[in-house]
């Protein structure tokens, strides 16, 4: 029996070319992108999961309000660990942890790495970081050692044994005592080499409390809620923060809480300053969620149309069956096995596509998934079942429909009518147009809030910026490249500092001189040109100055740090910091989004950068828009004169900002993508009812024509449905797409709004979809010879 029903699934195949490869591929592509979308979706829930005790690993996190100032940051102060261990002994080990730029030298090799941990001896007992050579446990617990990750292994030594080596840097020597593998992708943090913290004396056991310099990473002993010593964190607070003046100090409304983060929600969940590195969203996984259901529904909805379009066609063969002998479960039998064999038939096409789209991905996207064949056990079953799902939920309705066909009716030609439901196939086209309606008005609204996280209000302008990277290499050459770079005719300006927007800043303890209190500021370092480089604005006095021999004590605040400090005549007065002390303020500036939108602005501080007889960071250079292979070749040109060991590290000021979006954009891409594609499957299914509605009005078509109608007279009577259900889909579609998606712009401190034109044009795109669509059927019935049409059946 299934044999030979396979055997009539494939003639079928063959003799309906055109039907089958319209069936197959949007069944296809359906399945295809919603492979995808769940492999994104199940990679997003995969963060950090991969290390062995990842349910008892948590980050300490701050909330707090200071004045009028929000901060929400991962920084805590080196001072927590032992107080910890002490108060809390359901805490069983503890790493600090801080990301470092260093220079790298061995033998005749320099190195620039962006990537330094500097970690506790703990950071190996708590993270599951496999070791490849060298020391399997008390990783870091001496001063000046390091550990590298493999590839960073390969880099320095080749396939020499890189253990016991000796590696450089500021001329202190880090003896190489083992190789652990590269951080999965799916990792919050990821890191070139590790050195011992106990390295830095007065840095790792600085007794400041509020010298936030370090992300804090408990593991909890088995079977301890972390919310019950979370519970016990403002006591702590109280105790050695504030040495039990606490309730005193905020009791005009400011606070200091800690929180606790579980590990493997950071991806998803968290978006402090200080992160290691861009995280996801969670909402953005909802999204790629539902839309990835409601694309396979869209698909299957698409299967459902196109099989009962041809349905007239295959009423006489009903008929046949049954005077025959067959009944009704078997034709429903047969009939589902025909939509099960397509629907495994577009799993396997399905599968090259993604295995195609996959190798793409990451160039076009910036996403590196892969589908796990192997590594996953449940791969393989779930994707059988997948196909067996798709089919019997594809092929159900057909065949209920088709094996329902009474064979004295349709044997006297009249099968083509009493078939099936009208408004149950209409009620799929309006699902197929609510789904596509809602993905166009998602496009437009997520592509302009990430044109509004990227450019808009920034306070700084990015445009023509050249930022070099790892000047340090440079020394005491650093002043002397900066002005051979300004005089090249076409740089309009050159700063040095230690950071750029979207650099992560330091979080500093400081005091200002007649107020009583502390609070933070987050500080970096700058040259007397920054401003114009960067464009900023000053709302009060002025940016450092050559003028004044006294600006070396100078410090620039932002519009945030003076409704903290709370004085209204700013100017002139004096912030002290733990190193910096008698810090005279010259200038205000706007509030710039230093960082990413994500977070809100904070308050903020420049200082003179002169005074440092350490220089390092960048040079940033403004540029006349031009010609820029020869810009980057004067520049290269000019650093190897001063570095010749070092090659140059440059990157577009725009690019390296944006790259804090990067899960946007990637969003945005795919969105994009999918929306495309689930209203190019929606297509097919149009065309698919635009022939079943034009087999079923054959007669009247040709009677209409015998009578004098005109071409256009009939596409119109044809199209006209079509509009009907495009009008109802935009009646649902309006509501689901300003609710779901003003909600998820609740999610951004700073926001879009929903103009009335997304509805607009996406009602207009889905008219012409429809109209577009439906009219190669139509305008072929309407010009068909009324003779043919009259001699149908």
């Amino acid at each position: 029996m299934f044999k030979n029903y396979f055997k009539i699934t494939v003639r079928l195949f063959a003799r309906n070319k055109g039907f089958s490869f319209l069936n197959i591929l949007g069944l296809s592509i359906g399945i295809a992108i919603s492979i995808i979308g769940l492999l994104y979706v199940f990679n997003e829930l995969s963060y950090d999961r991969f290390h062995k005790d990842s349910d008892r690993i948590h980050r300490i996190a701050v909330d707090a309000l200071l004045g009028t100032t929000e901060i929400y940051q991962t920084y805590t102060a080196a001072a927590y660990v032992q107080p910890l261990y002490s108060d809390f002994p359901e805490i069983d080990k503890i790493t600090r942890t801080a990301l470092w730029d260093l220079e790298f030298e061995y033998g005749n090799k320099k190195f620039i790495e962006n990537g330094v941990f500097v970690v506790d001896s703990t950071f190996f007992d708590i993270f599951t970081i496999p070791v490849i050579k060298g020391e399997t446990s008390s990783l870091l617990n001496e001063p000046y050692c390091a550990v590298l990750t493999e590839s960073t292994a390969k880099k320095y030594f080749g396939n020499n044994n890189p253990l016991n080596q000796i590696i450089v840097s500021n001329s202190i020597n880090y003896k190489v005592i083992a190789v652990v593998e590269d951080l999965p992708k799916n990792s919050h943090f990821h890191f070139n080499i590790a050195i011992s913290l106990i390295s830095f004396d007065g840095y790792y056991n600085s007794p400041r409390w509020f010298n936030n310099n370090f992300l804090t990473y408990i593991k909890l002993h088995k079977n301890v809620d972390y919310k019950n010593v979370e519970a016990r964190f403002p006591e702590f607070v109280d105790k050695y923060l504030f040495g039990g003046t606490y309730a005193e100090r905020t009791s005009g409304g400011n606070k200091w809480e800690l929180y606790l983060q579980p590990l493997t929600s950071i991806h998803l969940n968290s978006n402090l300053r200080g992160e290691f590195e861009a995280n996801g969203k969670k909402e953005y996984v909802y999204i790629f969620l539902v839309v990835s259901i409601f694309i396979l529904l869209i698909a299957c909805i698409n299967f459902i149309n196109l099989s009962t379009a041809r349905a007239a066609k295959r009423a006489k063969e009903v008929g046949v069956r049954k005077v025959v002998g067959s009944n009704k479960a078997d034709l429903i039998k047969q009939f589902i096995g025909e939509s099960i064999l397509t629907s495994f038939t577009s799993l396997i096409l399905a599968l090259l596509f993604v295995e195609i789209a996959l190798a793409y991905l990451p160039s076009l996207i910036g996403i590196e998934l892969e589908m796990p064949y192997v590594s996953n056990i449940l791969t393989i079953p779930v994707l059988i079942l997948l196909g067996l799902v798709v089919g019997l939920f594809s092929g159900a309705y057909p065949a209920m429909v088709l094996s329902a066909f009474k064979p004295i009716f349709v044997l006297k030609g009249g099968g083509q009518k009493g078939s099936g439901s009208n408004w149950f196939r209409n009620s799929l086209v309006i699902v197929q147009f609510v789904i596509s309606i809602v993905l166009i008005i998602g496009t437009l609204i997520i592509s302009k809030q990430l044109n509004l996280l990227q450019n808009a209000n920034l306070g700084f302008d990015k445009q023509n910026i050249i930022v070099i990277n790892n000047t340090s290499t440079l020394g005491n050459s650093i002043k002397v490249v900066k002005n051979e770079i300004s005089s090249l005719s076409y740089v309009q300006k050159v700063t040095f500092s230690n950071s750029v927007p979207g650099v992560p800043l330091n979080n500093w303890g400081c005091q200002a001189e007649g107020r009583e209190g502390g609070f933070t500021l987050n500080v970096f370092y700058a040259d007397e040109d920054f401003e114009e480089v960067f464009d900023l604005g000053f709302t009060k006095g002025r940016h450092f100055s050559t003028e004044y021999g006294t600006d070396s004590m100078a410090i620039i605040i932002n519009e945030e740090a003076e409704k903290l400090i709370g004085f209204k005549e700013i100017l002139g007065k004096r912030i002290n910091f733990y190193s910096e002390n008698h810090l005279h303020i010259v200038g205000v500036v706007k509030n710039i989004h230093y960082e990413s939108k994500h977070q809100k602005v904070h308050p903020m501080a420049i200082l003179n950068i002169n005074r440092r007889s350490n220089p390092s960071g960048y040079l940033s250079v403004k540029v006349a828009s031009g010609d820029y292979s020869r810009i980057l070749k004067d520049l290269t040109n000019i650093w190897d004169k001063y570095s010749p060991s070092v090659p140059i590290d440059y990157s577009f000021f725009d690019e390296q900002y944006n790259s804090l979006y990067a899960n946007e954009m990637q969003t945005k891409k795919l969105f994009l993508s999918f929306s495309f594609l689930a209203i190019f499957i929606a297509c097919l299914g149009l065309l698919g009812l635009a022939s079943y509605i034009a087999q079923q009005k054959t007669k009247e078509i040709g009677i209409r024509k015998t009578f004098g109608a005109s071409a256009a007279t009939i596409t119109l009577l044809l199209s006209k449905g079509f509009s009907k259900w495009v009008v109802v889909a935009n009646i649902i579609a309006w509501p689901l797409a300003w609710y779901f998606f003003d909600n998820w712009l609740n999610n951004f401190n700073y926001r879009t709004e929903i103009h009335w034109w997304y509805f607009a044009l996406a009602t207009v795109v889905s008219f012409l979809i429809a109209w577009i669509t439906v009219s190669y059927q139509t305008i072929k019935a309407s010009r068909a010879n009324p003779v043919d049409a009259l001699r149908y059946e």
